[in-house]
């Protein structure tokens, strides 16, 4: 009996898909009765975070240019501030990964009600 247990900086999806293809082509050699298993695996609810994420920007965005629309009813003045969400955020990415900082959920949380925060005000 073992187990995989990810390092401070792995990356847990690349890891499971790693596993999971070695495990398959060990799986061949194995005696008869003798099978491999999966008792926790946490890749499903961090593809469902990732996911939200997502949604929950794509809404963020909508909104940031709904609520500027009623307000400043000029479309070429709405095209920048919807536009900077996007760009703002990758800039941060690019931050992150220059200051060797990981995104996690919590991160990716944070951008998001910041930059909706940020332009709506």
């Amino acid at each position: 009996m073992g187990g995989v247990y990810l390092l401070p900086r792995a990356n847990a999806l690349a890891v499971a898909k790693s596993v999971k293809e070695e495990m398959a082509t060990l799986a061949k050699d194995l005696p008869p009765g003798v099978t491999w298993s999966v008792p926790y695996n946490t890749t499903p609810f961090i593809t469902a975070s990732i996911t939200d994420v997502m949604r929950m920007l794509a809404e963020a965005i909508r909104l940031v240019f709904i609520v500027m629309l009623i307000f400043l009813q000029n479309i070429c003045a709405i095209i920048i501030p919807t536009l900077v969400i996007p760009v703002v955020l990758l800039g941060t990415f690019i931050g992150l990964s220059i200051l060797h900082y990981t995104i996690n959920q919590l991160t990716l949380f944070g951008m998001v009600l910041a930059s909706a925060l940020w332009l709506t005000t």
